[in-house]
């Protein structure tokens, strides 16, 4: 009997312990902090697993910043700024980008326009300095900006590789992700 009390004494023990490692773990906070698209940036999420997010978020803002990051001289949007007429790319998220640029500039009848960039520059509201503009000076710098300047190829002038041609108007005109880039 006192054999089988034993039993029964340890085999709730180990039911006791077993149910206690398989209960769920309470939700832990993380916070991560870096820097991106030229600003910083702070993500909390709840987590029952404890896991480090930080390497694939630190990875996806990289190849965010490396696509439409003006603060990075070698992103994808840099080059487009830079390009003269035409402009041949494979970055997906720029073509995205763009693509969605194009719908926010023709569902608000022109009122959010992401070719400004060359007045935000000249009004020193990006990492150059501010610029005494008058109004010839600024009339000449409307002829950089606005939507229709920029050609965005449809979905079936895409090559094997993905690449898609932009074409410009000018080689002024110039292209600012961040009004939906950070979103």
């Amino acid at each position: 009997m006192e054999k089988s009390r034993r039993v029964r004494g340890f085999s709730f023990l180990a039911l006791a312990f077993m149910l206690g490692a398989c209960s769920p773990r309470h939700p832990q906070w993380t916070t991560l902090k870096g820097e991106a698209q030229g600003t910083t940036f702070t993500i909390k999420y709840l987590d029952t697993l404890g896991r480090d997010l930080s390497l694939p978020v630190d990875s996806l803002f990289r190849v965010i910043d490396h696509s439409l990051s003006l603060w990075d001289s070698t992103s994808t949007v840099t080059r487009f700024n830079a390009a003269a007429d035409t402009f041949t790319t494979a970055d997906r998220h720029f073509q995205v980008m763009l693509a969605l640029s194009r719908q926010h500039w023709g569902s608000t009848r022109g009122a959010f326009d992401p070719t400004v960039l060359p007045l935000v520059r000249a009004w020193g509201l990006g990492k150059q300095g501010r610029a005494d503009l008058d109004t010839t000076a600024v009339d000449s710098l409307l002829q950089c900006v606005g939507m229709p300047r920029i050609r965005i190829p449809g979905s079936w002038e895409q090559t094997a590789d993905g690449s898609l041609t932009f074409r410009k108007s000018a080689p002024c005109i110039q292209f600012d992700p961040n009004g939906i880039a950070q979103g």
